[in-house]
């Protein structure tokens, strides 16, 4: 059974529009509060956390906090990009070639598997963060972002920053991941149905 275009466009339109914006969340959520200070030190993977001269010091040399951002906004061009393909066929009702149905799926694919790698650095690099933090300070990982960071010895200098909006960015990247899985798969039954093969 065909679906009406309207219920086809609206359902394409809410997956994107959960792309749109769960890369969002994680590009705003990681370049604002996982980064301090004008170098943008990432919080993530710090290690050799340690208490030196009655201050907490430790070593930033991940850049995976550019990375990620990187690809939160990758994923926002590219949910932007399919919302307005989706709403031209669909709302349209004009058949796509194979061509275009294999190239979306394919694309689909591999920003799955790049979303995924995202997901997992953030999750992974906040874990040992707060794992730390935690093991040297005794206390609460959200305490030592509310309490702030400083960097280059100027202690009067502190940057504060929120762990639950990190937290919350690193839940968006799986939620990333989910939604353009779920896309991918979709493209891949359209181009099965539409030239009975599979490559």
């Amino acid at each position: 059974m065909q679906l009406p275009a309207y219920v086809k466009t609206g359902g394409y339109a809410v997956l994107h529009l959960i792309q749109l914006i769960t890369a969002m969340v994680l590009t705003i959520g990681i370049s604002t509060q996982a980064q301090y200070g004008p170098p943008k030190i990432c919080l993530l993977y710090i290690s050799n956390y340690h208490l030196q001269n009655r201050e907490f010091i430790f070593d930033a040399k991940s850049g995976a906090c550019g990375g990620i951002v990187g690809i939160g906004t990758l994923g926002i061009i590219l949910s932007i990009a399919f919302l307005f393909i989706s709403i031209a066929y669909n709302l349209r009702a004009k058949l796509r070639a194979s061509r275009i149905i294999l190239t979306l799926a394919v694309v689909a694919s591999i920003f799955t598997f790049v979303a995924l790698i995202g997901a997992s650095m953030t999750s992974v690099g906040l874990k040992q963060t707060c794992s730390q933090f935690e093991s040297v300070s005794n206390t609460s990982c959200e305490a030592v972002f509310a309490t702030g960071f400083f960097y280059d010895g100027k202690v009067g200098e502190t940057y504060r920053r929120n762990l639950a909006t990190v937290a919350a960015a690193a839940g968006a990247g799986w939620v990333m991941v989910l939604s353009w899985a779920v896309y991918a798969a979709l493209e891949w039954y359209n181009y099965k149905h539409e030239s009975e093969r599979w490559w």
